[in-house]
């Protein structure tokens, strides 16, 4: 999908898939993985409807899959583990997302979690599909499990609290996605650095934001700054310095981006 190709790589998810399940089963992990590109790509190559199908599918499954394995533990581990498996359940498909996968599933553009989870994929093409609402509702609800059970500066959280603020804005709140991500802003400055890719990120649309909140002027000295660092630090020819300068392009040339 990087290659810009995303029908050809649900295509190569979709073969992949089969021969997974073949080995390891529809509910190994390293199947999930694959399962969750295949989803990813489906949205990518325009198609978020049929995403948010493979998404709901792949958690209804991930949670059947955890459910089982209470069933499985000896009864002296057996309440410890149904905690942890409702913990699961209402996370990120935590015990997935341990390092348990092949590395192939799909990568966000700009807001890429850390690991592939299921509860995020769902939200996130749920609001491609065109419930801006329902992303939101579904990111909060995800946000507030992140909240119980990682740390404040968990890259999943993070990640998350950035797909709210981005939907909070598609769905018609820009002011407070511009609150939302000057607050993110300040934790990634403090935890992860000034240059660290996320933070970059988080600044980009933190200046969309503002504009889109009736602030052009803020915009474009918050992109023009941008560029300089992401020109800097990433070269003029990055993708995302790329896209720092259309959009720099775009707030200077008219009302908003095109």
């Amino acid at each position: 999908m990087e290659a810009g190709d995303s029908a050809g790589a649900a295509v190569a998810f979709e073969k992949l898939l089969l021969d997974k399940e073949g080995v390891f089963g529809r509910n190994g992990l390293s199947t999930f993985g694959t399962r969750y590109g295949l989803a990813w790509a489906l949205g990518e190559s325009g198609d978020p409807t049929s995403a948010v199908k493979a998404f709901e599918a792949l958690l209804a499954d991930r949670i059947q899959a955890l459910t089982y394995k209470t069933r499985t533990f000896s009864p002296r581990r057996s309440v410890r583990a149904a905690q942890r498996i409702r913990d699961e359940q209402r996370a990120v498909d935590l015990e997935a997302s341990s390092g348990a996968t092949d590395g192939s599933a799909g990568a966000l553009p700009q807001l890429e979690p850390p690991v592939p989870s299921a509860r995020y994929g769902l939200a996130w093409w749920r609001g491609k599909a065109g419930d801006s609402s329902g992303a939101v509702a579904d990111f909060e609800e995800l946000l507030a499990d992140q909240v119980r059970l990682l740390d404040t500066f968990d890259p999943q959280r993070l990640a998350t609290r950035h797909a709210l603020a981005h939907w909070r804005g598609e769905a018609g709140e820009p002011g407070r996605a511009v609150a939302l991500l000057t607050e993110l802003l300040a934790d990634q400055t403090g935890s992860l650095g000034p240059e660290h890719p996320d933070t970059l990120k988080t600044r980009h649309s933190l200046a969309q934001s503002r504009g889109e909140a009736g602030e052009p002027g803020r915009a474009v000295a918050l992109l023009t700054e941008l560029l300089a660092d992401r020109t800097s630090i990433l070269g003029p020819e990055h993708p995302h310095t790329r896209a720092t300068r259309d959009a720099l392009a775009d707030w200077l040339s008219g009302p908003g981006p095109s």
